[in-house]
């Protein structure tokens, strides 16, 4: 839900949208930075688009003022076009499923081969860079795997 349309009183008054929708849009945009990407989506509109559109999950977030983890993912073009991309992108998911589980090695081996196939996927290395940290400096028991978005 979403609201659009002049708001204002007679004092102030502009043409401009609110809601929480908005909110993770604006969030996701920024986001982009830290994946390197041109394209994040929400796992809302993932579920409209994903017969249409090939997209690679990137990460859980938590983004700021919300409790509740969103799964985000990249845009990577039209099924038939960004086909050849199939086989990186499952490597990335097994990648993202043995890090989620904690599995530091198998998560490791994964994002590598990510890498290989693929050089221009910096979220590989970011995954790589985590797994680093996490690795010496273990997580809490009731570590989730969400990423927490503290920058707009």
């Amino acid at each position: 839900m979403m609201m659009v349309g002049n708001m204002g009183s007679a004092q102030r008054f502009e043409y401009t949208v609110l809601g929480d929708a908005v909110n993770l849009g604006s969030r996701l945009e920024g986001a982009n930075k830290n994946y390197l990407t041109h394209i994040l989506i929400s796992e809302f509109t993932y579920e409209k688009v994903k017969d249409e559109f090939l997209c690679m999950e990137m990460d859980s977030v938590r983004v700021k003022g919300k409790t509740r983890p969103v799964r985000i993912y990249q845009l990577v073009g039209r099924q038939e076009a960004a086909a050849s991309q199939a086989e990186t992108i499952r490597y990335f998911h097994q990648g993202l499923r043995f890090y989620k589980e904690q599995k530091w090695d198998e998560a490791l081996e994964a994002f590598r081969t990510v890498s290989a196939m693929d050089k221009g996927l910096y979220a590989a290395r970011l995954y790589m860079e985590r797994i680093a940290s996490l690795k010496s400096t273990p997580p809490p028991a009731d570590w989730d795997g969400v990423c927490i978005m503290k920058e707009k």
